[in-house]
């Protein structure tokens, strides 16, 4: 059992290469920490391998076939590990599993191709120890173009999110089910088949990978013409945004000058009553001018017009729904962004809220809205009731099919890589809190 280690060192190393192939196109999508626990999973299975595969070959004598079940079953351990560490669809865990069992099969039959210029009177026991190396020397020859390709697998995976179940099934087994196709007549005792066979069987993989490429570039070009889409529509929303402010600041500008045309009156009036002891009738009217003040279009919560312009759309909506808003804002004059991208993000954000707070049960409505500065950053949390449970992609963004959510969390998106903001959505007893800063200015 002992002179099998080595052989079995290397079926070792080669399952490592094919794990890391499939753990390459999660590797941006991952934490550290799970990344660290995968590969120790799988240094810890690893370790005990080496000794099961000697002992199989060791009791089988190094048969063929046994040999062979060894090669194709492998993998198996390894799978399930990565199944249970990468958070990801199982569609996406298939379709990543059966384009490197491909990439394998691709390199396995390269090697063999290479086995049949051997002198013909070599014992099958060599071509079995030499395979193994043969293939780990191919296997880091082809490495930089494999990690290239691999690493830009996960993108392309539109193919597969983009369908129904029947679409998702029939596109994530594909890669399988020629792996199987192809695999099926060489599940057999012989070392080496005729040159003939190797031919036919390398020309698939490498026939795929090309198809695969060329639906991988048509999906790309569909995602960027999606994107000038979305920009386009969100640069609509933004200006219909844009005009609707600046009608509320008219509006409340107009109010606000009314206001202050009485003013003079009002003193004169006030004057009146505290001289005939009438303070009740001062208070009334103090009262209802600060009513009337309050009614304006849009209130000062800033000293930004347009955020003042967003918060008061916004919450008059809710409120004109019935959910009760608190909001607090202190901020300076210095923002360090552009206030009416942050405006539109802002509303995107509130309108997301309003819409969850609508199918909240009566009573626990309620959206808290906090803007301020806090040391150098500003700091901004939305609190809101959710009773959907809160999915997020990979970005950390809350995903759902609401028509012009998408657009909501592309802006959010845009903001924060251009002001190199921090963001974060979690929910706890079915309360959403999005919590966001920024390096400003006080």
């Amino acid at each position: 059992m002992l002179t099998l280690l080595p052989l079995s060192f290397c079926h070792m190393l080669m399952q490592l290469g094919g794990a890391y192939l499939r753990y390459l196109p999660f590797r941006q999508h991952m934490e550290k920490e799970d990344i660290r626990l995968l590969w120790r999973w799988i240094a810890l299975w690893s370790t005990v391998s080496l000794f099961l595969c000697a002992f199989l070959f060791s009791w089988s004598s190094l048969d063929v076939a046994v040999y062979k079940l060894v090669l194709f079953f492998a993998p198996v351990p390894y799978i399930l590990l990565s199944f249970v560490a990468i958070k990801q669809p199982l569609a996406v865990h298939l379709f990543v599993m059966g384009m490197q069992f491909l990439w394998a099969v691709a390199i396995h039959t390269a090697v063999a191709f290479g086995e049949n210029f051997l002198p013909v009177d070599i014992p099958e026991t060599y071509i079995l120890f030499l395979h193994p190396l043969l293939y780990l020397l191919l296997f880091l020859i082809v490495l930089p173009v494999s990690r290239r390709l691999f690493s830009n697998l996960l993108p392309s995976l539109r193919l597969i999110e983009d369908r129904g179940l029947a679409g998702k099934v029939s596109i994530s087994l594909l890669p399988l089910v020629i792996f199987i196709g192809f695999s099926l007549p060489i599940a057999d005792a012989e070392a080496l088949h005729s040159v003939q066979v190797q031919l036919s069987r390398i020309s698939i993989p490498v026939f795929f990978f090309l198809m695969y490429r060329g639906m991988s570039l048509a999906t790309k070009k569909t995602d960027d013409r999606r994107q000038a889409e979305n920009a386009a529509r969100m640069m609509e929303e933004q200006l219909a945004a844009l005009g609707e402010y600046e009608r509320m600041l008219g509006e409340s500008q107009k109010e606000t000058m009314l206001l202050v045309g009485k003013i003079r009156e009002d003193y004169g009036r006030l004057k009146d009553y505290l001289a005939s002891g009438d303070a009740a009738g001062a208070l009334a009217l103090i009262r209802d001018r600060e009513d009337r003040l309050n009614k304006t279009t849009v209130q000062a919560y800033s000293p930004y017009p347009i955020l003042n312009a967003a918060l008061s759309v916004y919450i008059g909506r809710a409120e004109a729904l019935g959910i009760p808003v608190e909001c607090s804002v202190s901020l300076s004059s210095k923002l360090r962004v552009d206030e009416h991208e942050f405006s539109i993000v802002l509303s995107n954000l509130l309108e997301n809220a309003i819409e969850a707070a609508k199918e909240a049960p009566e009573g626990a409505r309620a959206i808290s809205v906090g803007i301020r500065h806090r040391a150098k950053a500003v700091v901004m949390e939305i609190v809101n009731p959710s009773v959907k449970p809160l999915v997020l992609d990979e970005k950390g963004l809350p995903v759902t099919s609401r028509k012009g959510h998408g657009l909501g969390m592309a802006s959010l998106s845009a903001f924060l890589e251009k002001y190199g903001a921090y963001a974060d959505f979690t929910q706890e007893n079915d309360q959403v809190r999005f919590a966001m800063y920024w390096e400003g200015e006080n």
